[in-house]
């Protein structure tokens, strides 16, 4: 099958979507988020526009995937996959960091360690938000 593939910005644009509407964006798209979340990091900064972000990561799934566009990836390819694993979250936390202030596992504990995002054969979700996590009361 043939599919036409575009970036975030023309995905927005055709679909017709004011995206400084957006405050809260889900991205489950199975081991593709090492690569569309710096893009849409890119786009964020351009329009200094940054909604939650709820982020499920997929690293098992990334090592059967073909890597074309980024040599991190193509050099992450050869390593033992518990490595691979851990550089590919890092550099997903990285990349989030630059952009918000807080990131925190499903559970509104504050990420701290990439160890709590587990190794290769582990599925993590994480938040990204400029907003702290709401505290419940009693």
């Amino acid at each position: 099958y043939e599919v036409d593939v575009y970036d975030f910005p023309t995905t927005l644009k055709k679909a017709d979507i004011d995206f400084k509407s957006i405050n809260f964006v889900k991205v489950d798209i199975e081991g593709g988020e090492f690569e569309l979340v710096p893009n849409m990091i890119d786009y964020f900064k351009k329009v200094n526009h940054y909604p939650t972000l709820y982020i499920s990561l997929h690293t098992p799934f990334t090592f059967s995937m073909v890597w074309k566009k980024s040599f991190f990836h193509k050099l992450v390819a050869f390593l033992p996959k518990k490595i691979s694993a851990r550089m590919k979250n890092k550099k997903m936390i990285e990349d989030l960091s630059s952009v918000y202030k807080h990131i925190y596992l499903r559970n509104g504990k504050p990420l701290t360690s990439l160890s709590e995002l587990g190794d290769a054969r582990a599925f993590a979700e994480i938040v990204a938000t400029n907003r702290p996590w709401p505290q419940h009361t009693a």
